[in-house]
């Protein structure tokens, strides 16, 4: 390899060039073209190699699932699935797991969230899934990718022993970035992969599905450029069951070094109470593994939330309680079946407005029961 040095005079003027540390040409030597033309082109002052490493000196890693075959240690997850599936209720679950020392010792989470609020999402979900709130850090301050990723290094490393990390949803934070630019997007979100093989934590950044039927699958419907796909070490797909409303699917659609097909799992979503706040708040059920395909699911139509108007749904709710109690579960399914509507949109915009108006009112059968609603003869 040979080694090209460069000597400036105090007004930049090149003075002197050394192939291997033997003069070669002046400044004054018109040969320097000739020299320059080969390729030898002299480095301007400060200027250093691009850094690099022999690989045998590179420390060898063992891919460490934390929960095979989902959730992969020190790795970059991207997690896609339209709203209303139960993303951020799965992902209250991971958190709780994490601060409990399920998958490993105890460790912190750090939350970022641009949608959710902390104190009537985030918060009461992780508390109803049993995990412990002390060891959940939000961030406050706006981030950017890639602009801010050493600052977010900076917290992670005050905070302390942090095992997860979630950006939900991920592309609320490229802002200034072209979706569909596949330089934009890479240059955004690689240092992710970088940040949590560094840290040895595991990273989840959330991305939204086209609300467009996608007839190809899961993947083609996430939305933006390639590289929301290529980038991640791991690619997760939810998608709601076909049959239950309130069941969601979730499985390895990309990475993890899994064979194709691999299962993934199902769980229910439930509406619980805690101390803490009046409202139900959804938990996440694990019910088994899953026999169904994310794939086809999304690629079916499911997992899409249709948009309906909240008086259709509070006059289905109504209509329903009209010949008496019924349970939540029920006013899930014919809502679903009716008006294709998900379990989050039913409480949302059915059941909370209602209540709210003092035209019904709930209890919950024991300690353990499901909730019961009916009409407020008093409203």
């Amino acid at each position: 390899m040979s080694a090209v040095d460069v000597k400036f005079d105090d007004s930049g003027e090149l003075i002197d060039y050394r192939l291997n540390g033997k003069p070669v040409l002046t400044a004054q030597d018109e040969g320097m073209l000739d020299w320059l033309a080969v390729g030898l082109t002299p480095k301007k002052p400060g200027e250093e190699a691009l850094a690099w490493e022999w690989l045998s000196e590179v420390p060898m890693k063992s891919v460490v699932f934390l929960d095979a075959p989902l959730w992969q240690g020190s790795a970059f997850h991207l997690v896609a699935g339209r709203k209303g599936v139960g993303k951020g209720t799965a992902l209250a679950d991971l958190a709780a797991r994490i601060t409990r020392g399920e998958l490993g010792s105890k460790r912190r989470v750090v939350r970022i969230a641009s949608e959710d609020s902390a104190s009537i999402d985030i918060g009461p979900r992780v508390i109803a899934a049993k995990g412990d709130p002390k060891q959940v850090a939000i961030l406050k301050d706006w981030l950017q990718l890639p602009r801010d990723v050493e600052r977010l290094k900076m917290m992670i490393a005050e905070v302390g022993e942090v095992g997860l990390v979630i950006i939900d949803p991920v592309g609320n934070h490229i802002t200034g970035k072209n979706s569909n630019s596949d330089t934009d997007i890479r240059d955004a979100i690689s240092p992710l992969n970088d940040l949590a093989d560094v840290l040895e934590t595991m990273v989840v950044g959330v991305r939204h599905l086209s609300e467009k039927e996608a007839k190809a699958g899961a993947i083609a419907a996430i939305l933006g450029a390639s590289a929301w796909v290529q980038v991640p070490r791991v690619i997760i797909g939810i998608a709601r069951d076909d049959e239950d409303a309130n069941v969601s699917h979730i499985q390895c659609l990309i990475g993890n070094r899994l064979p194709p097909q691999e299962s993934g799992r199902s769980y229910r979503i439930l509406g619980v109470t805690i101390p803490e706040v009046e409202n139900e708040v959804t938990r996440a059920e694990w019910i088994s593994d899953s026999s169904k395909d994310v794939e086809a699911l999304i690629g079916n139509g499911n997992g899409t939330t249709q948009r309906v108007p909240a008086e259709r749904v509070q006059d289905l709710v109504l209509a329903e309680l009209a010949s008496g109690e019924k349970e939540r579960k029920h006013l899930d399914r014919i809502a679903y079946e009716k008006l294709g509507v998900n379990a989050d949109s039913v409480y949302k915009s059915g059941l909370v407005p209602l209540k709210d108006a003092g035209r019904i009112k709930a209890h919950k059968d024991g300690t353990v029961g499901g909730w019961y609603w009916k009409l407020d003869e008093v409203g």
